[in-house]
């Protein structure tokens, strides 16, 4: 759900103390490390795991041996022998700190964020142990923790572009848009071309109906990638707030071109064609929609509208009787059906349907009942 955030710096101990393990042991953790250095991490596991059968007690053994688990991906077995670092030495910040890794990643974050608190309780400075404990906790949306974990990090020098990410949102989930908007815009200049602080930053601009920003903003989006069909959704849509209307459509019909099955992309065009006169055009918008959605009455009825407007009155006719048949209790659809008839000259079902459409509570149906009824 949320980017995750970490810097693996093994922290290998390169040196050990010949009077604590055996010669063979010590050699072996040794060859680990030279073989770690060569990027060779099946051989530097099988190496450690030589000097911790030798001994059993070798924390500095299981401690790289885990490093390397890391380096491989292979999460649980990473954790198992933090696990047993700390079992051997429960003091251990370190090992705390890559246990709650692993955790994270395993998407365990209760576990993630007990291991985490145990490193931070260890190391009150420990940078990453916040950042990840503010991941998790964003994760399992504690966003108000997560907010402080992060706003910690960064008060001990973090200038990660996606810990200032993370907090913006944090901080969006709580509502708080401007910091948050500060946030993303850190997160954006910390690293120009990360996306993920262009489309956060986007979606407040919408979400505050800044047009002007998000059509900016989205721009710059669309700028690092070109294929994004909810980019072009997104800018549609703040040009069809702004009335810009072909360039609505211009940015609905890419999205369409890159997503034919975006829903949403497909209704606002239909609306943007609608009030650019482009009636035709918004009857195969709205075709294009009822196929996601055959059961929404008010997609019909919409349909139905563009219809009466290129005069093609009995099949609108026929969407108002889809829309009564899905949703009796439309009162909408018995107004504009009313409207149909009426064009085809039958004024009894017309008289019908406007008092039924009144009777519904549709005001602007009142003040048509006298007009049909005593035709």
């Amino acid at each position: 759900m949320f980017i995750r955030y970490w810097s693996i710096a093994l922290f290998f101990l390169f040196f050990s103390h010949i009077n604590a393990q055996s010669l063979e042991a010590v050699n072996d953790f040794n060859s680990g490390v030279d073989a770690y250095r060569k990027s060779n991490f099946s051989q530097a596991i099988h190496l450690y795991t030589q000097a911790v059968t030798r001994d059993p007690n070798y924390i500095n053994a299981y401690y790289n041996r885990g490093n390397c688990w890391l380096g491989m991906k292979d999460f649980e077995m990473a954790k198992q022998d933090f696990e047993k670092v700390i079992a051997l030495d429960e003091n251990h910040e370190k090992a705390y700190l890559f246990k709650g890794y692993c955790e994270l990643l395993q998407k365990k974050y209760a576990e993630a964020i007990q291991s985490l608190d145990m490193a931070i309780r260890l190391n009150p400075n420990s940078e990453k142990a916040y950042i990840n404990r503010g991941t998790a906790n964003l994760n399992t949306e504690n966003y108000a923790q997560a907010e402080d974990d992060l706003t910690h990090a960064i008060s001990l020098g973090s200038q990660s572009h996606v810990t200032f990410q993370n907090r913006g949102i944090a901080r969006s989930k709580q509502g708080k848009n401007i910091e948050a908007m500060s946030d993303f815009m850190m997160a954006s200049d910390l690293k120009p071309d990360f996306l993920e602080s262009t489309k956060e930053l986007s979606k407040i601009y919408l979400k505050l109906e800044k047009w002007n920003e998000a059509i900016a903003s989205l721009t710059s989006a669309l700028r690092i990638d070109a294929s994004n069909a909810d980019f072009y959704h997104q800018r549609g849509y703040a040009k069809l707030m702004k009335e810009d209307l072909n360039g609505a459509i211009t940015d609905f019909s890419i999205c369409l071109e890159l997503d034919p099955a975006h829903k949403s992309a497909a209704e606002n065009k239909a609306i943007a064609d609608y009030k650019m006169g482009n009636f035709e055009a918004a009857v195969m918008d709205y075709t294009d929609v009822i196929k996601f959605s055959p059961k929404n009455a008010t997609l019909f009825v919409q349909r139905g509208i563009c219809l009466l407007e290129i005069k093609q009155f009995d099949r609108a006719i026929t969407d108002f009787d889809q829309a009564i048949k899905i949703n009796s209790g439309l009162a909408e659809a018995y107004f504009n059906r009313a409207n149909a008839y009426s064009k085809t000259m039958d004024f009894k079902s017309a008289c019908k349907d406007i008092k039924q459409s009144a009777k519904l509570g549709y005001e602007p149906a009142n003040a048509h009942v006298n007009a049909l009824c005593n035709l």
